[in-house]
């Protein structure tokens, strides 16, 4: 179960984001989304650091929505 939690962790995040941007229209979640999955494939490269590399992508994620202009309308 640990092998398959960042993959698993990183993917329901991304699911998240990509089914509120579709409802909302949020341009900045779909692209979070976006990056969350680019960061599930870039996974096998980090076969040591899995675990930092998941919570970077998670800690930049909510950065990048911290501090981002919300394009709603």
């Amino acid at each position: 179960m640990l092998l398959n939690l960042c993959p698993l962790w990183l993917g329901l995040s991304a699911l998240g984001y990509l089914v509120t941007a579709g409802g909302m229209g949020w341009r900045a979640l779909a692209l979070t989304g976006f990056y969350h999955l680019g960061a599930i494939a870039a996974l096998p490269l980090f076969l040591i650091g899995q675990f930092l590399l998941t919570g970077l992508v998670m800690a930049s994620s909510l950065l990048f929505l911290s501090v981002l202009q919300w394009d709603h309308h």
